[in-house]
């Protein structure tokens, strides 16, 4: 009997890996605009979330966003499952990510100002480390969302577990991001969403908008359809104090102010300040999903994520008020 392949052996071999690749990509195909934005969103937050928290360089990229089910998603011996919640107005859905034990404990190790040790198994101060590092995490993309979904959404962290959770059926869209710290270590991270429970999340506020602007167009024509009074153009143009305020806001361009990013706040005892020592804990006001406020002499002009720039703290506005409102407010 010949081994030698027929061209008819040949021809079905080629025809069934088309198939695979043909159901691949008609997959890929399938998602959607808003869990593209998204996983987008997760990249750019774990990069600059974790160079600040683990106050190293973390270098991240997004090396996959596909849909994907219980047997063809790849695990890879990741151990440790982050139960999250993922909200979007009253309505919220399961956000699982999970990670290798060892590198696990080298993100709570480095959390707690170490040098990132591997370990077998996770303490509950490592534990508790790695979801303070998640929950800054969320409540840097919470932050963007608005302007990036053109809505709000939140994610919080649940539970963290040392084990994999038993996935259901269906078919999950799946990211997974390659994180590098030099020196330390390279591994992945994979977050999984159930497709049509992320769909339909979006799905239903996107139908939502679109019948509040068709609402909004409609309320618009009828008021253009009503008589408006003529108004004297010349008088308006002679009376219109633009040239002035324009005049008088030069005046004061060059002033110098001070601009303060605010954290949180917190009122103390005199003598909870006097037994403060080094590593004391201080609990801020402000919420971990909140952004930050952007002051100028004392007074809130916009908010926003912290940052890494050159090695250095910095904010990305996600809120502004407008030049009025902010001029207004520095003359309070």
């Amino acid at each position: 009997m010949s081994n030698e392949l027929s061209q008819d052996d040949i021809d079905k071999m080629f025809s069934d890996s088309s198939k695979s690749n043909n159901a691949d990509e008609e997959k890929d195909m399938q998602i959607s605009e808003q869990f593209n934005t998204f996983a987008q969103l997760l990249e750019s937050s774990t990069e600059e979330v974790f160079n600040t928290a683990l106050s190293s360089k973390v270098v991240v990229k997004l090396t996959r966003v596909g849909i994907g089910d219980k047997n063809s998603i790849d695990f890879a011996e990741k151990d440790i499952t982050v139960e999250a919640k993922l909200s979007v107005d009253s309505k919220e859905e399961n956000f699982l990510i999970f990670i290798n034990r060892s590198f696990a404990s080298i993100l709570a190790d480095m959390m707690l100002m170490g040098s990132g040790e591997a370990k077998e198994e996770l303490t509950e101060d490592d534990i508790d480390a790695l979801k303070e590092l998640i929950s800054q995490l969320f409540g840097n993309i919470t932050a963007k969302t608005k302007e990036s979904l053109s809505q709000q959404v939140s994610l919080k962290v649940e539970n963290i577990q040392s084990k994999q959770n038993e996935l259901p059926d269906g078919d999950f869209y799946d990211i997974i991001l390659d994180i590098a710290i030099p020196d330390v270590k390279s591994d992945s991270i994979l977050a999984l969403i159930e497709k049509n429970a992320f769909d339909n999340l979006f799905s239903e506020k996107e139908q939502e908008n679109i019948e509040n602007e068709d609402n909004e167009d409609t309320e618009l024509e009828e008021k253009d359809a009503e008589e408006v009074p003529f108004k004297n153009v010349e008088s308006v143009e002679q009376n219109s104090p633009t040239d002035h305020k324009e005049n008088n806001l030069d005046l004061i361009l060059d002033i110098d102010l001070d601009i303060t990013l605010r954290i949180g706040q917190k009122e103390m005892l005199i003598k909870d300040i006097l037994n403060l020592k080094e590593n004391s804990v201080i609990e801020l006001d402000k919420d971990v999903d909140e952004p930050m406020e952007l002051l100028a002499n004392g007074k809130t002009i916009a908010k926003g994520s912290v940052v890494v720039v050159d090695g250095h703290f910095g904010i990305k506005i996600t809120h502004i008020e407008t030049k009025e409102d902010r001029i207004k407010s520095l003359g309070r």
